[in-house]
C-alpha cells in the first residue's frame, strides 16, 4: 500500500492566518459566517435541534483552524495531492499550491469548478 497526503480546500500550513476569531462570535454571528461560507446545509441551519448538535463541533473545528501555529518541520517523504475550487474565496489557489513545499516526493494539484465547497457544488449540479 502506498501512502500519500491528500488535502482539499486547505491552506498549506505556512499560509494559515491566525488573525481570525470567528470561533469566538456569538451563535447568531457565527451562523451568519457559516451562511457566508456556503458549506452548511440549510437543513441543519433551519433545524434548531440539528443546529444545537452540530454547532459546537463546527465551532471547535473553526477554533482549531484559527488558532493553529505553524512550526517548521522536516518535509514529508510521501506524495501530496492537493485539490481546490477554481472560485474559492476562502483558500486561494496559491495557498493550495504551497503544499508543494512540504514534500520531498511528488506533488500534484487539481482545481475544479466551484468555490470552497466545490465537492458539494459538483454533487448538486
Amino acid at each position: 500500500i502506498h501512502a500519500c497526503l491528500a488535502v482539499s480546500a486547505c491552506k498549506a500550513p505556512c499560509d494559515v492566518e491566525n488573525s481570525l476569531e470567528t470561533y469566538l462570535l456569538d451563535d447568531a454571528s457565527f451562523i451568519e459566517k457559516l451562511k457566508q461560507y456556503g458549506g452548511t446545509s440549510d437543513v441543519i441551519l433551519k433545524d434548531k435541534e440539528l443546529l444545537n448538535l452540530f454547532l459546537p463541533r463546527i465551532r471547535a473545528d473553526t477554533e482549531l483552524l484559527e488558532t493553529y501555529k505553524y512550526q517548521h518541520r522536516k518535509k514529508l517523504n510521501i506524495p501530496i495531492l492537493a485539490f481546490g475550487g477554481l472560485s474559492d474565496k476562502v483558500v486561494l489557489p496559491t495557498a493550495i499550491q504551497n503544499w508543494k513545499h512540504f514534500t520531498n516526493a511528488d506533488f500534484q494539484v487539481n482545481f475544479y469548478p466551484g468555490g470552497h465547497f466545490y465537492l458539494n457544488e459538483a454533487k448538486s449540479s
